[in-house]
C-alpha cells in the first residue's frame, strides 16, 4: 500500500511507513484539502491543478516546518547537538534531519511542486 504522487516525468513514493504524512496536517492544524483529499481516495486517484500546485507547496512548507519543530528539540538532545554557533548547529540539524524519513519525503514533496510550478503541469496521486 502507499501513494505516487508524480508530475512532470518525476514521482514520490510514499510507503506504508510515510503514510502518517497524511496525519500531520490534523496533528499541526495546518488545513490541507490536498492531503484530505488523498487520504478520503486511499484506492483511487486525486489530480492536485497546475494552478493548485503553489497552493500545495505552501501547505507542505507548513507541515515541514511544523514537523521540524517538533522533532527538532528531540535530535538535539538525543545526539547531543550543540554549538556556540548557530548557523553550524542548523546545518548539523539539517543533515540529521535528512535522515528523518517523514521530513525527507517532505522535502521530496516540495522539490516536486517546484518542479511541476516550473514546468506548469499538474499532480496525479494514485493509491494502491
Amino acid at each position: 500500500m502507499g501513494f505516487d504522487f508524480m508530475g512532470a516525468g518525476r514521482i514520490v513514493t510514499l510507503e506504508d511507513e510515510h503514510e502518517s504524512i497524511l496525519d500531520l496536517p490534523a496533528r499541526y492544524s495546518i488545513p490541507s484539502r490536498f492531503l484530505d483529499q488523498v487520504r478520503a481516495r486511499f484506492y483511487g486517484s486525486s489530480v492536485i491543478a497546475a494552478q493548485a500546485v503553489a497552493v500545495f507547496r505552501e501547505q507542505i512548507d507548513h507541515i515541514k516546518e511544523a514537523y521540524r519543530a517538533e522533532v527538532e528539540p528531540k535530535i538535539k538532545r538525543t545526539r547531543k547537538v550543540y554549538a556556540a554557533d548557530l548557523e553550524i548547529e542548523r546545518q548539523i540539524l539539517d543533515r540529521l534531519l535528512a535522515r528523518d524519513t517523514l521530513y525527507a519525503k517532505l522535502v521530496e514533496l516540495r522539490e516536486l511542486c517546484d518542479h511541476c510550478i516550473r514546468k506548469g503541469v499538474a499532480i496525479q496521486c494514485e493509491g494502491d
